[in-house]
C-alpha cells in the first residue's frame, strides 16, 4: 500500500478545496455572484446607517467601508468554517486513516477562492472611485500573507478544540459579533481618543483593516511593527 507524502496532502487539500469551491457555487441560484452581492449588500446597509444619518466624514467612504468589510468577512468565515471542519468529517475520519489537520486546510483553500471573487468587486470600486495605483499596493500581498497567517493560526486551534467542546463554535461566533464593531470597519480608529486606539490595537484585525487600506486606498506603506 502506498504512503502519502506530505505533499500528496497538500495536493488532495487543493484538489478537495477547488472541487468544494464548486460544489458551493453550484448549490445557490446565484452562484459566485453571491459572493459578490453579500459583501455589496452589508455595505450598502452600513452605508445608509454611518454614512448617511450618522453622516461619516471620511474620504472616500464607501472603498474605506467596503476594504473593512471584505477582509473582516474573509477572517470571519474562514475561521468559523475551519472550526467546524473537523467536527462536521467525523464520519469520515472514522473510516479512512487521514490526518486531521486536512480537514481545516481544505477549508482554506476553498474559501480563500471564494474570497477572490469578493475581491473582484473591491478592485472595481476601487478604480470606480478613481483610487490611483501607487507603489504601497506593491506591499498588498505581503499583508493578505499575514492575514491568511492570523487566519489558519486562530481556525487550526479552534478546529482542535471544537470536537472536545462542540459548543465553543458557538461561543467564537459570538466573540467574532463583538469583534467586528471593535475592528476598525466603519470607522477609522485614528479619530479615536488615544486610550481607545491603544485598545483597539490588541485586536489584530484592526491593525490589519488598517494595512489593508494604507496599501490599496491611501498611498502609503503599512506599520510593520504593528504587524510584526
Amino acid at each position: 500500500m502506498r504512503t502519502l507524502n506530505r505533499g500528496h496532502y497538500i495536493q488532495l487539500a487543493l484538489l478537495r478545496g477547488w472541487a468544494d469551491f464548486r460544489a458551493e457555487a453550484s448549490r445557490t441560484w446565484l452562484g459566485v455572484l453571491w459572493w459578490i452581492a453579500d459583501p455589496l449588500l452589508n455595505m450598502l446597509v452600513l452605508y445608509i446607517v454611518f454614512g448617511i444619518f450618522f453622516q461619516r466624514r471620511t474620504p472616500n467612504f464607501v472603498p474605506f467601508l467596503l476594504i473593512g468589510l471584505v477582509f473582516w468577512r474573509y477572517f470571519n468565515v474562514t475561521v468559523m468554517n475551519m472550526g467546524a471542519s473537523i467536527l462536521n468529517n467525523v464520519a469520515m475520519i472514522r473510516q479512512v486513516a487521514l490526518p486531521k489537520i486536512l480537514f481545516p486546510m481544505i477549508t482554506v483553500v476553498t474559501c480563500t477562492l471564494e474570497f477572490l471573487f469578493t475581491l473582484l468587486l473591491l478592485v472595481a470600486v476601487l478604480a470606480l472611485y478613481r483610487i490611483p495605483l501607487s507603489a504601497a499596493m506593491l506591499w498588498w500581498p505581503v499583508v493578505f500573507g499575514v492575514q491568511l497567517l492570523l487566519v489558519m493560526g486562530c481556525g487550526l486551534t479552534l478546529a482542535a478544540f471544537t470536537p472536545f467542546v462542540p459548543d465553543l463554535n458557538k461561543m467564537v461566533n459570538q466573540l467574532m459579533r463583538i469583534l467586528f464593531y471593535m475592528s476598525g470597519i466603519f470607522y477609522d480608529i485614528r479619530d479615536l481618543p488615544e486610550m481607545a486606539r491603544q485598545l483597539l490595537v490588541l485586536n489584530p484585525m484592526v491593525v490589519l483593516i488598517d494595512a489593508h487600506r494604507a496599501c490599496l486606498m491611501e498611498q502609503r506603506a503599512p506599520h510593520w511593527n504593528q504587524l510584526a
